[in-house]
């Protein structure tokens, strides 16, 4: 069920068009992804989402609502973490989430409320730690906890998991998902392909503010390039020219990205391409008296694909 969307929205700073036209939807009890490079609009997305921006034409909705026009109706609908950590490094677990708390104006045992935050996300044993002194992962955990203390229906997350280290990271997604099955919209902005692979169910990619493709991951699949890479082991001598002949495959029609190291040629290229360009490269190779030792055709990944919508046109 559908329960928010952008409608055509336009965004401008000054001589930049920070959102074109860009319109999607997402659905209750999903984890929806913002997807792209910096700069490609997610973090604009967010603030038109929680009417903290005004959008220049076109409007966003949440549960049928407009929501620039409802804004302080909706902010009990909605939680958001930002890309920094918004709580105060001087305060303690305990007193960030009693602060948060007393802004939101929930009632009852604040303290209560605290342990209960905190044993939900794995943050029990640091409770009365100050905030400053967490690692990395129980930062943007506690980030989380001040985002969800009055039980949203939605929750955004702007780039969560940027600079932590994988066994954080892991641990976070863990919770992200775990905070989805419990019934919490999701919209999560990256520019990490493996985080949306893993934990969104639909994404929209989005690039200088447009919406380039959207839809779930297999529908992704269908619709966006087939890309190969032939993997050439090669054995150059003292005498050849390697910057001539590396020049001369790098122009071949078809090539998309090239790799040289090591005596190994990576190509990557479009999967209709493939055929020419392998047979091509191995006759500048042999014409040149470069030895090839072996050649791999492997098909490429996801995320060399969304490469390849992001640097198109």
């Amino acid at each position: 069920m559908e329960i928010g969307s952008f409608h055509n929205v336009s965004v401008y700073y000054k001589n930049l068009k920070a959102l074109d036209n860009l319109s999607f939807s997402f659905e209750k009890a999903e984890i929806f992804g913002l997807l792209g490079p910096n700069g490609s609009g997610k973090t604009t997305t967010m603030k038109v989402l929680n009417g903290l921006l005004k959008p220049n034409s076109g409007h966003a909705s949440i549960e049928q609502l407009e929501v620039w026009k409802n804004k302080n109706k909706i902010k009990k609908d909605i939680g958001y973490c930002p890309q920094f950590n918004s709580f105060n490094e001087k305060l303690t677990v305990r007193e960030n989430i009693k602060y948060f708390a007393d802004l939101y104006k929930i009632k009852g045992n604040l303290d209560n409320l605290a342990y209960n935050t905190c044993s939900y996300l794995g943050l029990s044993n640091k409770i009365d730690t100050l905030a400053e002194n967490l690692s990395g992962g129980l930062k943007r955990r506690l980030n989380i906890a001040l985002g969800i203390l009055h039980e949203p229906k939605i929750l955004f997350l702007d780039e969560p998991s940027v600079g932590l280290d994988p066994i954080s990271r892991n641990e976070l997604w863990k919770l992200i998902k775990k905070l989805r099955s419990e019934g919490t919209t999701i919209i999560l902005a990256t520019n990490i392909m493996e985080e949306a692979e893993y934990l969104c169910d639909r994404v929209v990619l989005l690039k200088n503010g447009r919406n380039i493709i959207s839809g779930n991951l297999s529908e992704i699949r269908k619709k966006i390039p087939h890309t190969e890479t032939i993997i050439i082991y090669t054995k150059f001598s003292a005498k050849t020219n390697n910057k001539k002949i590396i020049h001369r495959i790098k122009k071949l029609n078809g090539v998309i990205d090239f790799e040289f190291s090591n005596d190994v040629i990576k190509i990557k290229t479009r999967e209709k391409k493939t055929g020419m360009v392998k047979k091509s490269a191995l006759a500048i190779l042999k014409k040149s008296s470069v030895g090839v030792e072996d050649v791999r055709v492997v098909s490429s990944t996801l995320i060399d694909a969304f490469e390849i919508l992001v640097g198109s046109e």
